[in-house]
C-alpha cells in the first residue's frame, strides 16, 4: 500500500510542478512609442489577438516594450505579435519568448536587451 501512495505522491508533485513552470511570455522591444496614446494603440492591437484566450497584455512606452503573458505555453506566434505591433504603426526591434510571466516593464526591458 505504501508503494501506491508514493507513486501517487510523485505523480501529483510532477503534475503540479510542470503546471507551475509552464508559463510563457512573448516580449517585444518596440520603437516609436512616445506617449500614452501610442501605448494604447499597441495594447488595443495586442488584445485583439487574444480571441478569448487568457492572455495578459502589458505595454510601456517609457521602456519601449510590449508583453503578452500566457499561463501556459504561448498560443500566438512571434510573427503574429510582430505584425500586430507594426500594423499599429510601430517598429519591432527584437522579440523573444521567456519561460515566465513578465509583469514588470523593467523586467521586460531586460529580457529584450
Amino acid at each position: 500500500m505504501s508503494k501506491i501512495k508514493k507513486i501517487l505522491l510523485v505523480l501529483a508533485f510532477s503534475l503540479t510542478s510542470s503546471l507551475a513552470f509552464a508559463a510563457e511570455s512573448i516580449v517585444a522591444s518596440v520603437n516609436g512609442m512616445v506617449c500614452i496614446e501610442c501605448q494604447k494603440k499597441v495594447i488595443k492591437s495586442l488584445k485583439a489577438l487574444s480571441s478569448g484566450a487568457e492572455i495578459k497584455v502589458l505595454v510601456s512606452w517609457p521602456e519601449g516594450v510590449a508583453v503578452l503573458s500566457f499561463e501556459d505555453k504561448a498560443t500566438i506566434d512571434n510573427d503574429v505579435v510582430k505584425k500586430a505591433i507594426t500594423d499599429s504603426g510601430f517598429e519591432v526591434v527584437k522579440i523573444v519568448k521567456v519561460q515566465e510571466v513578465v509583469d514588470d516593464p523593467k523586467a521586460a526591458e531586460k529580457a529584450v536587451n
